[in-house]
């Protein structure tokens, strides 16, 4: 706690310069950097005023717990900030959806275990920063190298009978071969991520691993896996971005189903927390798509395209104008809605 602002001095001295060199060496959009800059920027703001926050706390018994997985946030910004110097790629693949995609530092709140304990020992610390590359090398599409960090990980785990760690690996392992495109791995190891944590007392696990599941299989089992999710995140207490999460994946079910008012419901909720949040705003194209998709249901095509509209320009502004997401929007609106 004798640092102040650990990760902000941290980005001014070494991050933020770093990045322009990585930047000017791959000819990189100004646009782009700034963007990258900006979002790194606001996510040490975050990180420092929970730091602080931790520091004030000294005589509370997770205080070791709360600072260790903060520290564990700055390993990770490390493992992003590496991924642009490294590789000039990156400003293209991953822009600033890598500073949107890092762990919420104030979830570190939560950081001791349902027993009160540490639990976040130089072991832990070294597996979240294996999981933070698998996350990096995902981004970048390493594929391969992302499925075998995570297995690595889980791997690792279990042999040291580390059950949530093991969890969250997995819990990683399912949104990676969810990206990848394997929907029924991704919900057998997300139910093991789900058992894992349920075990384990971690309520806020058992979320995330029961959203993830949200995405996958039928309309049945989505239902079940967001009864679990609802259940877990009354259990766990208020985490604004996980409640997004799961408000978003309950919109699209019901899209699917043919629901537009439930639908819009549940994105209009998510979309008004992502915006409280001040950080997550790349978040916040699942629910403007989202909400382009009621109109459409309904019929209302001028709102469709002006929904749409934003999301194209969203999207630009943080992953540039070949990323798929815009791409795939400006097809639809070429489609029926003209």
């Amino acid at each position: 706690c004798d640092e102040a602002t650990p990760m902000g001095t941290w980005w001014r001295d070494e991050g933020s310069p770093t990045l322009a060199r990585a930047a000017d060496d791959a000819d990189a959009a100004a646009a782009t950097v700034e963007a990258i800059d900006g979002a790194m920027a606001v996510y040490a703001l975050r990180h420092d005023d929970a730091w602080r926050r931790a520091c004030d706390d000294a005589e509370a018994p997770a205080q070791p717990a709360r600072l260790a997985c903060l520290r564990e946030c700055q390993d990770e910004a490390a493992v992003v900030l590496g991924e642009f110097r490294d590789d000039a790629r990156t400003f293209a693949v991953q822009g600033s959806a890598a500073v949107a995609a890092m762990f919420d530092p104030e979830l570190c709140a939560q950081a001791a275990d349902a027993a009160g304990s540490v639990g976040r020992d130089a072991f832990h610390r070294e597996i979240m920063a294996e999981l933070a590359a698998a996350r990096a090398a995902l981004r970048a599409n390493r594929f391969a190298e992302a499925v075998a960090l995570d297995v690595a990980a889980s791997a690792r785990s279990l042999a040291a009978n580390r059950p949530q760690l093991d969890a969250r690996a997995r819990l990683q392992l399912g949104e990676t071969m969810l990206a990848l495109g394997h929907p029924a791995i991704a919900g057998r190891v997300a139910s093991e991520a789900h058992a894992l944590a349920e075990a384990a007392h971690d309520d806020h696990l058992a979320a995330e691993a029961a959203v993830l599941a949200m995405d996958i299989g039928d309309d049945t089992s989505r239902r079940t896996w967001a009864r679990h999710a609802a259940a877990a995140l009354q259990r766990g207490g208020a985490d604004p971005i996980l409640e997004a999460a799961y408000l978003t994946r309950l919109g699209d079910a019901e899209l699917d189903r043919g629901d537009a008012g439930a639908a819009e419901l549940a994105h209009a909720r998510a979309l008004e927390l992502r915006r409280a949040t001040g950080i997550d705003e790349l978040a916040t194209l699942e629910n403007r798509s989202g909400l382009a998709a009621v109109a459409e249901l309904r019929g209302r095509r001028a709102e469709a395209l002006a929904r749409s509209q934003e999301v194209v320009e969203l999207a630009e502004r943080w992953l540039g104008a070949e990323a798929p997401v815009v791409t795939a929007t400006v097809q639809r609106r070429r489609g029926p809605l003209e």
